[in-house]
């Protein structure tokens, strides 16, 4: 069976909800959302599952309740975590979500643990180069990069989840094929989040280029091919973990060997749909339901 792997982070979330986030030295009262996984490796597994691909997540936790608990639950929604990594005596990454309600968006506070880091050996000899294509994140960057040059020698198309620049998801573009970056990325990247973003992102080494902008939806490249895609109109409840399904739907869309149309429309409106409910993972559709309304957003 095909099956798509993503290497990089995994985290427990925990999520409250204000009416305002406050200001520096005022205090807001929260409401609890919900407490579980997050992490775009993860979540982005996660939404291959649910859309009935199969995924496979290499990690590095904590052997800890937190760690327990991430794998428990990734488990339970079908995602393969055999190669995973547990350390003892080490903690787990954490997640703290506040949700704004007047306006669904999401700031996080986040503690990486300190397990230490996957390193190359521990990816499994022949699991990267049977893979349909391998995502990387930019948090496991020795692992992420050898894995990637693997996936080169074999084919494997890599995809690159560019949630925030730094020093290794610069490391990682020249290797990319795929890079599926937010708006934030692109502006520290090239100044620009348009066509001259994308086009600043193909030179550094991918042939497929891919912006996403929030709420006013996204753009992309391939083959000389520039595509603007509006957002899915939904009621948004929580903004926390769209790009982490965005990726999963992509992803989904690439084994399937949809156009880039096709596979920006779906990833759309999967994270659209995601949005509708609180935490990073309830909301994420199956595949027939992100289809239908991937349709229904048509084009820019």
């Amino acid at each position: 069976m095909s099956y798509l792997l993503a290497i990089g982070h995994a985290a427990l979330d925990r999520v409250v909800q204000v009416d305002v986030f406050p200001r520096a030295d005022e205090k807001a009262q929260v409401t609890p959302l919900t407490h579980g996984g997050g992490g775009p490796a993860a979540t982005a597994m996660v939404t291959v599952a649910r859309m009935g691909g199969q995924g496979i997540l290499c990690a590095a936790l904590g052997q800890d309740a937190a760690g327990q608990d991430i794998r428990d639950e990734l488990q339970s929604e079908g995602v393969d975590t055999e190669p995973m990594q547990m350390r003892a005596g080490c903690r787990s990454p954490l997640s703290y979500v506040v949700v704004e309600q007047q306006t669904a968006s999401r700031t996080i506070f986040w503690d990486r643990g300190n397990a230490p880091r996957l390193r190359p050996d521990e990816i499994p000899a022949g699991l990267v180069e049977g893979a349909a294509a391998l995502l990387v994140d930019g948090h496991q960057i020795q692992a992420q990069r050898a894995a990637a040059q693997r996936a080169r020698q074999a084919g494997v198309p890599v995809v690159l989840d560019g949630g925030s620049l730094r020093p290794s998801t610069r490391e990682l573009l020249e290797l990319t094929d795929h890079a599926v970056v937010s708006e934030r990325f692109a502006r520290d990247w090239c100044g620009e989040t348009g066509e001259k973003g994308l086009r600043a992102l193909q030179a550094a080494g991918p042939a497929v280029a891919v912006i996403t902008l929030g709420e006013r939806g996204c753009i992309g490249t391939e083959g000389g091919e520039t595509l603007a895609i509006p957002a899915l109109p939904v009621n948004a409840m929580d903004t926390n973990g769209a790009g982490d399904v965005f990726h999963g739907a992509y992803l989904i869309g690439l084994e399937r060997g949809f156009s880039l149309l096709q596979r920006l429309q779906l990833a759309g409106a999967a994270a659209g749909l995601a949005c509708r409910t609180a935490g990073a993972r309830p909301g994420i559709p199956g595949l027939e339901e992100a289809l239908a309304a991937g349709v229904r957003i048509g084009r820019a």
